[in-house]
């Protein structure tokens, strides 16, 4: 291993990382944990609709972020300890 290719390997997992970031993912998680947490006081949901969206969009935007993930060369131990 050597430290340039190390460091590409940082700059893409910076890359694949930042690019989850700003996409949808942490919105979508934000969005289904609120339609999760209203409830009417029985117990369920209060907007089975807006759960249902919201599980979608969630569903949608984290195959995004694996997909991203797994196209990225992700450092290992062995590259921290290059650098």
């Amino acid at each position: 291993m050597t430290k340039d290719q190390a460091r590409r390997w940082l700059k893409a997992a910076q890359t694949a990382t930042q690019a989850i970031d700003k996409g949808e993912l942490w919105p979508s998680l934000e969005r289904l944990q609120r339609a999760g947490s209203e409830n009417n006081g029985a117990g369920v949901y209060a907007y089975r609709s807006e759960m249902l969206s919201a599980l979608a969009v969630a569903a949608v935007a984290i195959r995004e972020a694996s997909e991203k993930l797994r196209a990225a060369d992700w450092p290992t131990d062995a590259d921290w300890d290059v650098l």
